[in-house]
């Protein structure tokens, strides 16, 4: 559809508008860079004058569907998946190819044991009118998965009692100046920075609270095994009736993403995906942009609210409006970061192609002349402030790989804004982890926590998750964040775990008393972090860490419940 980033700055450099652009970004007004980019996008023949939006297309239904049919037929189970799911999407509402989609995938899934599974897609068939001549096939399939019903409930609720003995987000209070957090976090306002900090005392393994992402973005190739709006990798996904983009694992996700921004991004989602943002921040900076058009009651009052966004906002805004759920915490983030210069002139390109996709779009803007050009600056400076200054988090799910039959975490990441959590702190020396529930990343406490204490999160990854390097963890926290740690731990180059030597009689005389166990309650283990909290370089404490990180691992996995038939991903 359209060309690369490399190509569009080309054309602008050639058309002699590159100095507009830096002009544009001395000023205050972040739409400034923009327009001049948009009106050469307007006005040159090097692009196409309308958009080639992507159809449903029943031939290219029946092609998806043959394709997953020669994977199935391989063996390349997660293809055929994948495949299968793309028929769907490309299928017209209520077809011959979206029933044969539906049978298709549960031949899959009946092949594999997947009980449920099978029986919701023959279920989807009959509801829409089951041909002839597959009804006999489909009625036999599904007498035959029955039987295998009976195991996977008791093991789902065998797992629903192993992750919350772990972690129970759903049981905590959770407060009323701050809704995705606990009752006992307040906010400290005796300092120049206000902080979050604990009101009252906190153990390890406490749930402090958690966060569902303001907007989320899928990552190629799970866009095509992932729910759009909640991340989870399910089986029976639906496709939206509108784009041959989105799938969602139920009626009520799809609900929640149309009326969140779905019907707007569904108008240009073909050049959201395909390829036409190939930034992170920006993709998703768009996505949060329709988000807070669609919450706000006029386009008057969504051009108010561009015009008054980072620090500014802070400074007029009570606590509640900028932690809370309010629909302008979003853009209530401080705007000092340094080394934004190359961002901003990426990021303007590709905003454009969105405002230019935008101003095609029949009767999404406003058709009074000033007030659509008034509206358009708006989003180009929301999409710029929230590409540029939101901090994007990765959301990395644990899997189950049923052929293998084991769980890793996906090395393919996708991606949220979290507008609390970008809020707090972060340090190496964390007192949080965050632990992933698909598009929620719910806050634990791994440390002890004194009342006042400030709550602080990791930057990246908790430091005894992985072998990482000092330099390379600055490197990216740097890229991630445009700051280094400055933590004691960091700036010592004390990350090496050290010998038991600087165990004090207290903590030996605890760990000889329980080293002998065979099986740890999660509760015992996060007594005994605490109990270590002071040595957390020494070896003893990384053993204990790594048996709570493991449950946190089955809480993840079980919670969110992200399945794979294989690795064929991998496979040519």
């Amino acid at each position: 559809m359209f060309e690369t980033l490399q190509y569009l700055q080309e054309l602008v450099k050639k058309s002699g508008t590159d100095d507009k652009i830096y002009d544009g970004m001395a000023k205050d007004d972040l739409s400034e860079m923009v327009m001049p980019v948009l009106n050469i996008y307007k006005y040159t023949i090097a692009l196409p004058p309308t958009l080639e939006f992507i159809h449903k297309s029943d031939s290219k239904s029946t092609s998806f569907r043959n394709l997953g049919n020669d994977f199935y037929k391989r063996g390349y189970y997660q293809k055929a998946l994948a495949s299968y799911n793309q028929a769907l999407l490309y299928a017209s509402k209520n077809s011959t190819e979206m029933k044969l989609g539906y049978s298709n995938r549960s031949a899959l899934f009946s092949t594999l044991q997947l009980g449920s599974a099978c029986i919701n897609d023959i279920e989807k068939v009959f509801a829409m009118g089951c041909p002839i001549e597959i009804k006999e096939k489909l009625i036999k399939r599904r007498m035959e998965a029955l039987p295998l019903l009976f195991d996977e409930e008791l093991h789902k609720k065998i797992k629903s009692g192993v992750s919350r003995d772990i972690a129970d987000p759903n049981a905590i209070k959770y407060n009323s100046l701050i809704p995705c957090v606990n009752s006992d976090v307040n906010i400290d306002s005796s300092t120049d920075k206000p902080k979050v900090v604990a009101s009252a005392s906190m153990k390890v393994g406490s749930v402090v609270g958690s966060e569902t992402a303001y907007v989320s973005l899928t990552s190629s190739p799970n866009n095509f095994v992932s729910c759009h709006f909640c991340q989870k990798k399910a089986l029976n996904l639906i496709p939206c009736e509108g784009c041959c983009c989105a799938l969602f694992c139920d009626e009520e996700c799809k609900k929640k993403c149309m009326e969140e921004y779905h019907e707007d991004e569904c108008k240009i989602i073909d050049a959201i995906e395909d390829g036409c943002l190939p930034t992170i921040n920006v993709a998703i900076a768009v996505k949060a942009c329709f988000k807070l058009r669609r919450s706000c009651k006029s386009w008057n009052e969504f051009i108010t609210a561009s015009k008054n966004m980072g620090s500014d906002r802070i400074k007029s805004s009570s606590f509640k409006e900028i932690y809370g759920t309010n629909k302008y915490s979003i853009l209530s983030i401080n705007d000092d970061r340094v080394f934004v210069h190359g961002t901003l002139y990426n990021s303007c390109f590709l905003c454009a192609i969105v405002l230019y996709c935008l101003d095609l779009t029949p009767s999404y803007l406003p058709k009074d002349t000033f007030e659509r050009e008034q509206s358009i600056k708006a989003l180009a400076r929301v999409i710029m402030f929230i590409a540029t200054y939101q901090k994007v988090f990765p959301i990395i799910q644990n899997e189950h790989n049923l052929k293998l039959d084991e769980s890793y975490y996906a090395e393919i990441k996708n991606n949220g804004l979290y507008p609390f959590i970008a809020k707090l702190k972060h340090s190496c020396s964390s007192n949080l982890m965050l632990a992933t529930n698909n598009n929620r990343l719910v806050m634990i406490a791994i440390r002890p926590i004194k009342k006042g204490d400030e709550l602080t999160v990791p930057f990246l990854w908790p430091r005894l998750d992985a072998p990482i390097p000092k330099w390379i963890l600055n490197k990216n926290s740097f890229v991630n964040y445009g700051t280094v740690c400055g933590c004691t731990r960091c700036a010592n180059d004390s990350e090496d775990i050290k010998n038991n030597d600087q165990l004090s009689e207290y903590q030996r005389e605890f760990i000889s008393q329980r080293v002998d166990h065979k099986n740890y309650t999660h509760a015992e283990i996060s007594k005994i972090l605490a109990v270590l909290d002071n040595v957390r370089d020494s070896k003893v404490y990384n053993i204990f860490y790594q048996y709570f990180r493991t449950n946190i691992s089955v809480f993840e996995l079980f919670n969110g419940g992200n399945i794979v038939l294989d690795n064929s991903f991998d496979r040519k």
